[in-house]
């Protein structure tokens, strides 16, 4: 081969090998290039995605709240009627919100059922300890009349024993 060949075959390598690798560069980055309208899209996914997410860490803290107020209802206590009162709210307050919004933020509505329901458990509780105070309550009294009315009875008897004596 003449040296004019020479240069010429390799000049055309070269050529080749640079419109190839030049080929594959591009066909490389139309694939992880996206368009500035996918791109909108992707951000607009990513933000609704957020404010869910955001919507539901409130509503959770909410309800976290409700469950540790419902966990340290005791209804005996002082304040049992205000933090009754307080729960309650909150139970409505949720409810509300969930009415208003939608379905898929309503993934926790059956939690109000179970909030009501351990609500109305531990005022259950209570008016079961209250009945149940009433009733030792009656018991001991109906004792302390059963011994006024044994003591009356053998002082009856006894009286009743000396005036049939005294007639005899």
């Amino acid at each position: 081969m003449t040296k004019d060949l020479k240069n010429k075959f390799t000049t055309f390598i070269i050529l080749l090998f640079a419109s190839v690798l030049l080929l594959i560069i591009s066909l490389y980055s139309d694939y992880s290039r996206k368009s500035s309208k996918q791109m909108d899209n992707d951000a607009l996914k990513i933000a609704e995605m957020e404010a869910i997410t955001s919507k539901q860490t409130a509503i959770i803290i909410q309800m976290d709240t409700i469950e540790r107020k419902l966990t340290a209802f005791k209804p005996t206590a002082d304040d049992a009627v205000v933090l009754s009162n307080e729960i309650e709210k909150g139970i409505k307050d949720l409810k509300s919100y969930f009415e208003k919004n939608e379905l898929k933020e309503s993934a926790f509505v059956g939690i109000i059922d179970n909030y009501n329901l351990m609500l109305a458990d531990k005022k259950n509780i209570k008016n079961t300890v209250d009945n149940n105070n009433l009733i030792i309550k009656k018991l001991d009294d109906c004792k302390e009349r059963l011994k006024s009315n044994n003591t009356d009875l053998k002082q009856l008897n006894l009286f009743q024993g000396m005036t049939n004596k005294n007639t005899n």
